[in-house]
């Protein structure tokens, strides 16, 4: 009878210890796991809208991001936010580190890329959030976030899909912050490993980059273009609309040495007006970090990290776009007011 107390308490101490240590890591709306989601904070406002498979439309998300539960990006960055185990595979990098007051000139791109010890999935976060998110720090809600504009784009993926990350990010010469690879996963994250540790091959020309992933059970299809700093090459004009051969409209950071372009029938950018409204909301792109383009004709939205600015031709960055009829459709009512052409 004693054994048997003795072995039936050492099973649930151990069932106990396992349940503790265990971590999925996927993208997570306010109430269920998710295969993507894309998130926008409307300048002034605490409260984001959200698009997922779930919802045909905008949504409002579950709560307030100054509060520390109920909303997509503290239920996604769970397992981020706690103590990062060793069995856990995990990197954060931006162009302006938490913890820092270092600002990369060279480099545009914020993110998160994390996978559990329980599945072989895991997700990548892309945001606009500067100085933000410290690992294994709790939520926190700077005040000045409030009055910004921010977007975060969220993708559940399988591991699959590192040796295609690793590459992008390369090109896109992230500064990481904190880079983490499970011991277990030494050899299929090899690549990770090297860029963390920045043994990767020296890039040659071309200096740009594109990769083709998808979310679990393929249910987004995903292009990431990514550009070197030493590219030359502006993201809008000079690369995204010749690289898709598509025209598009833009809403991004501008200093007006670049305008809407004119002439020809193929490769226009358009500068969407500001303010622009989302979702009923009104933003200033004085005050909107959030930087994304929306291609005519064509069912695709991009999360893009750079201005249109002719500064921008040595920064490095990158535009993750979708193939998603909602949101392509949601973003072109936003941008149906554009700045024409100058010389029209």
């Amino acid at each position: 009878m004693r054994i048997y107390i003795f072995l039936s308490a050492f099973w649930v101490i151990l069932h106990n210890c396992l349940q503790i240590h265990a971590a999925n890591c996927t993208c997570r709306t306010a109430t269920d796991d998710t295969e993507w989601f894309l998130l926008f904070k409307p300048v002034g406002l605490l409260k984001a809208k959200i698009i997922s498979p779930a919802n045909a439309g905008w949504a409002n998300d579950g709560a307030n991001m100054n509060t520390d539960s109920g909303h997509a990006l503290v239920q996604t960055l769970a397992e981020w936010m706690g103590p990062i185990l060793d069995d856990m595979t995990a990197l954060g990098y931006s162009n302006t580190p938490p913890k820092s007051t270092i600002t990369s000139q060279t480099t545009s791109s914020k993110g998160i890329l994390m996978f559990g010890n329980e599945t072989t999935d895991g997700f990548w976060l892309l945001h606009t959030f500067e100085r933000a998110f410290p690992n294994s720090v709790a939520w926190s809600w700077p005040s000045k976030f409030t009055s910004e504009g921010h977007m975060a784009l969220c993708l559940s993926i399988s591991e699959d899909n590192v040796p295609l990350i690793v590459p992008a990010l390369q090109y896109q010469e992230v500064v990481i912050y904190f880079g983490q690879v499970s011991s277990e996963k030494a050899t299929e994250f090899a690549d990770l490993t090297s860029l963390i540790d920045g043994s990767l091959p020296t890039i040659t020309p071309p200096l740009w980059n594109q990769q083709t992933i998808t979310t679990l059970n393929s249910a987004l299809s995903t292009v990431v273009y990514s550009k070197t700093s030493s590219s030359r090459l502006e993201m809008y004009g000079s690369f995204l609309a010749k690289v898709m051969v598509v025209n598009m409209r833009i809403w991004a950071v501008t200093d007006n040495t670049l305008q809407t372009t004119c002439g020809g029938k193929i490769g226009f950018v358009k500068v969407v007006k500001s303010p622009v409204t989302i979702d009923g909301t009104q933003n200033d792109r004085s005050k909107d970090k959030s930087q994304w383009a929306v291609i005519d004709d064509k069912p695709v939205f991009c999360f893009t990290t750079n201005g249109y600015s002719t500064k921008q031709r040595t920064v490095a960055g990158s535009a993750t776009c979708i193939t998603q009829q909602v949101v392509s459709n949601l973003f072109a009512t936003s941008a149906a007011n554009f700045i024409p052409c100058p010389y029209s």
